[in-house]
């Protein structure tokens, strides 16, 4: 039994309870108005995580782990065979390697080849606003850049629900 099971949904109190390992958060679950919520802190002002807010994180990793899974079979590869993953902006600023792996945002085989670039559009523009060479290299890469939409992949759907388990 976890906190949080494979379906996004925070377990219910008396399960929690019931169960050596975890009991001791039983009293951090709280059930009001029909919605559940997991206290996170209570020290100033309480911070809660609700169902609604697992739901959103859970949407996203779906999106992002199919993304990966679907782009790789539209070039015919395997994840395995993946040189590097790149997160860039404030999504990779404040996310852990372990974090985006243990959540299953990235698959586990790519856990060491994750680079960090921070805020690479700002970055970019500088770049190719002083610099003519860097400005035709930003051209040729984005002529070879294909686009394929997601929602019409086939089995992209199917793809995209098995993404959404924890």
């Amino acid at each position: 039994m976890k906190l949080i099971g494979k379906t996004g949904r925070i377990a219910k109190k008396d399960a929690v309870k019931d169960n050596e390992k975890i009991s001791h958060l039983s009293d951090y679950i709280v059930d009001e108005n029909k919605k559940r919520r997991f206290i996170i802190s209570k020290l100033d002002k309480e911070i809660s995580i609700t169902q609604e807010d697992i739901r959103q994180v859970q949407l996203a990793k779906g999106a992002i782990l199919s993304g990966i899974y679907a782009l790789a079979d539209q070039v015919n590869m395997e994840i395995n065979e993946l040189d590097e993953v790149i997160i860039a902006g404030q999504f990779g600023k404040h996310l852990s390697i372990e974090s985006l792996v243990g959540v299953g945002i990235i698959p586990k085989e790519l856990k060491d080849r994750i680079t960090y670039i921070g805020n690479s559009s700002k970055t970019g523009a500088i770049m190719s606003l002083l610099s003519k060479d860097i400005r035709k290299n930003m051209d040729f890469i984005a002529s070879d850049i294909n686009y394929f939409e997601l929602s019409t992949k086939e089995g992209y759907e199917r793809l995209f629900t098995d993404c959404l388990k924890f």
